[in-house]
């Protein structure tokens, strides 16, 4: 005789359990975000269907510590800056030292001929060309753009960490697929204030980013995994 199929132990939902008393929605959502309420917001969908959306996470990704508080909210960004071209465009910053914002922003169109689709590809075998051989100076340039921190502050940090992550204790053990070799230990930011908090090994860094860096949850973790 089978046994009876148990319910998912969220209120109002009826479809059965996969793993830990939830269904597989609130299993899948549990295990990306740590908790099985619904984290969008309520006008993401409104958002993302917006034609300056995309653009706008774009901004947010690569400029989110030198940008204008007022664009972080997608509806302030989306009215100041009005309908997008009709053209193919990059969104850019006029002075690039300036926080992007209001007053610091155009639309540069994109040329697609087949002499410049010709001079982009042979810009882009330069590149990489470029960043094998200055593989530190690159590397110093991506820190400063994504933590406002240079490879000598990454490197004193390693050195009072003595080499291993901030949490667990223990040195890096993934592989860099690209270049076959361990992985430097990643740098760790608060997602609000951009301020660096240390460096993690990937699995740690992966860890607090699924739990969205909330320590309610993180403890509440700690605590589920004692019990059981």
């Amino acid at each position: 005789m089978k046994a009876e199929k148990s319910v998912c132990l969220v209120d109002g939902c009826n479809n059965f359990t996969v793993a830990k008393g939830l269904c597989a929605k609130h299993y899948a959502r549990f295990r990306r975000h740590g908790e099985v309420r619904q984290t969008r917001a309520k006008d993401w969908g409104a958002r993302e269907k917006h034609p300056l959306y995309k653009q706008w996470c774009n901004i947010m990704r690569h400029h989110k510590f030198r940008m204008d508080p007022r664009w972080k909210d997608f509806w302030v960004f989306a009215k100041e800056v009005g309908e997008k071209p009709k053209e193919k465009s990059w969104f850019k910053p006029v002075d690039k030292n300036a926080p992007i914002g209001p007053n610091n922003f155009y639309w540069q169109k994109i040329n697609t001929s087949e002499d410049t689709k010709a001079k982009r590809a042979r810009l882009s075998e330069y590149q990489k060309a470029y960043r094998v051989l200055n593989m530190e100076k690159c590397r110093n340039r991506s820190l400063k753009k994504d933590y406002g921190i240079t490879v000598n502050d990454w490197d004193t940090m390693y050195a009072e960490q003595n080499g291993v992550c901030k949490i667990c204790g223990k040195p890096e053990s993934k592989i860099d697929r690209r270049r076959g070799i361990v992985r430097r230990l990643s740098v760790d930011h608060c997602h609000e204030t951009g301020r660096v908090r240390g460096l993690l090994c990937a699995d740690c860094n992966t860890a607090i980013g699924n739990f969205k860096h909330n320590p309610e949850v993180l403890r509440a973790a700690a605590k589920y995994c004692e019990e059981n």
